[in-house]
């Protein structure tokens, strides 16, 4: 199949203006199709998230939200797909702790295969290291991520905690809270806190 790449404007409404590219897309052999078929076929999932992969137009980090759509047989006959970048949630964070002086949040993802891994956070740090791997919530330069995400991982992630660390003029306290039920799936944790002292 070919995928064909139009560029838009904001007077046009999303409208395609000017062909920009084509390239050949299987979309069959791409880990969010592969991922909706099998939740369908295994579990009869209609509704779904992709895990996190690389977007083959960005190269970005990101995931995929997925409706299959089947035929009066139960056979899959298509899979819709929206994509989000987790750099988009990152530069949210970001822009909403701007100016908020010791404050700092990140998301992590909690399934025991992932676990730790950031989604975003609210620094300018990458989501990637310089080989392209996933980048840790504890090895971040932040130092009260980093403190904060090892304790968290020694508790197993826990949501709907609060914890204080440090005395004195030094430390952290944190917030966590679970975005399981609010999106029917992710396994993310959402870490909320502030330097104290």
């Amino acid at each position: 199949s070919i995928r064909n790449y139009y560029s838009t404007s904001i007077a046009a409404r999303g409208a395609a203006v000017n062909f920009t590219r084509w390239r050949v897309y299987d979309h069959r052999v791409r880990p969010w199709y592969r991922e909706a078929i099998a939740a369908w076929l295994n579990d009869q999932v209609q509704s779904s998230w992709s895990s996190i992969y690389v977007f083959s137009t960005s190269g970005q980090l990101g995931v995929t939200a997925m409706r299959t759509m089947a035929r009066s047989d139960g056979a899959p006959d298509a899979v819709l797909a929206i994509d989000f970048e987790l750099s988009s949630i990152s530069g949210i964070l970001n822009r909403s702790f701007v100016g908020v002086g010791t404050a700092f949040a990140y998301i992590v993802e909690t399934d025991p295969m992932f676990s730790g891994l950031l989604i975003g956070l609210s620094t300018a740090e990458a989501l990637q290291t310089s080989a392209g791997e996933r980048r840790s919530a504890l090895e971040t330069s932040h130092s009260h991520i980093a403190e904060s995400a090892a304790v968290l991982a020694s508790l197993g992630w826990p949501s709907n905690m609060h914890l204080r660390h440090g005395a004195g003029s030094m430390g952290w306290e944190v917030h966590t809270t679970s975005v399981m039920s609010l999106t029917r799936g992710l396994p993310w944790l959402v870490v909320a806190g502030q330097s104290i002292g």
